[in-house]
């Protein structure tokens, strides 16, 4: 991993050979489609690309993302540029894979520079290019600045943005204010942060779509965390607002409320959700709900 900037780093797939295997396997809504060459396909339109991960450069590679597209008849969601912020191992990273699986290009942001790369080693081979940029929620203006600073700059502009940041604040009646004003900083004033940061450029795209993760809890209020339950149903707030705000534009914002525990291996595991919430971007209404894998 090099470094772009202070706050940016690029880790880019180096290798032309086009491999298939289980490490490019990516399932797709509707019909759970496995696809394994997608991640074969994605490394070879890199390689044409000179490993910038532009699509459309050349009338070769522009036949075999349209040809990779046709591979899902259910989707007409295809976005070029996916931004993940409150990116981590379980819903940022099962996303990651789902859209490095249409050959988008993938920047993950999360507060720690280890963690990120982390991240983008076990993702890299795995598309074009993942990116990372260091955004603390925890301080939406900080963060807006960090990715407007890179949506603003970025090759490729971003046509799909993932919030996906809550923070738990255990407690009821007793709850601390501080730890409750702080958990609504970090789980919606930031996801309003990362819409004014990404939308000025996306009024510019023919389509673009923003993602917000809820949670039950806006809706059924745990006693355990007051605090949990108020960031969720704020930020469904945020969702339907923003999506009345941007009706007249080529974007939409759609939240899924997962109605479960998120694990590996149950009815909630992140790549189940994450293909609920690709699945969503095609669909009429802001609010979506996954009940579990028979969703």
């Amino acid at each position: 991993m090099r470094a772009v900037s202070p706050r940016f780093h690029r880790m880019r797939v180096d290798s032309p050979v086009v491999r298939l295997g289980p490490r490019h396997r990516c399932t797709f809504p509707h019909g759970m489609l496995t696809l394994r060459i997608r991640g074969a396909v994605a490394q070879l339109v890199a390689h044409l690309h000179g490993m910038e991960g532009v699509r459309g450069s050349s009338p070769l590679s522009s036949t075999i993302f349209r040809w990779g597209a046709a591979m899902d008849e259910h989707s007409t969601f295809s976005p070029r540029h996916v931004l993940i912020v409150g990116a981590g191992p379980g819903i940022g990273t099962s996303f990651a894979r789902v859209a490095l699986g249409f050959g988008a290009q993938v920047t993950l942001s999360a507060r720690s520079a280890s963690k990120l790369e982390q991240l983008t080693s076990e993702l890299a081979g795995e598309g074009p290019v993942i990116d990372s940029v260091v955004a603390d929620a925890a301080d939406p203006e900080a963060l807006r600045e960090s990715i407007s600073n890179y949506a603003m700059t970025c090759n490729v502009p971003i046509d799909c943005a993932l919030f996906n940041v809550s923070t738990w604040v255990p407690g009821g009646l007793d709850s601390d204010l501080d730890g409750i004003t702080d958990g609504l900083k970090a789980g919606v004033v930031s996801a309003l942060a990362m819409a004014q940061a990404v939308i000025p450029r996306m009024r510019e795209l023919s389509s673009s779509r923003i993602f917000f993760t809820g949670g039950g809890t806006a809706d059924s209020p745990m006693t355990a965390s007051f605090g949990l339950g108020l960031q969720k149903s704020a930020l469904r707030n945020l969702a339907v607002a923003l999506d009345k705000d941007l009706a007249e534009t080529s974007i939409r914002v759609r939240t899924l409320t997962i109605r479960g525990s998120i694990a590996p291996g149950t009815d909630f595991d992140p790549d189940l959700i994450a293909k609920a919430l690709w699945s969503s971007a095609d669909e009429r209404g802001v609010e979506k709900e996954f009940t579990g894998a028979g969703n």
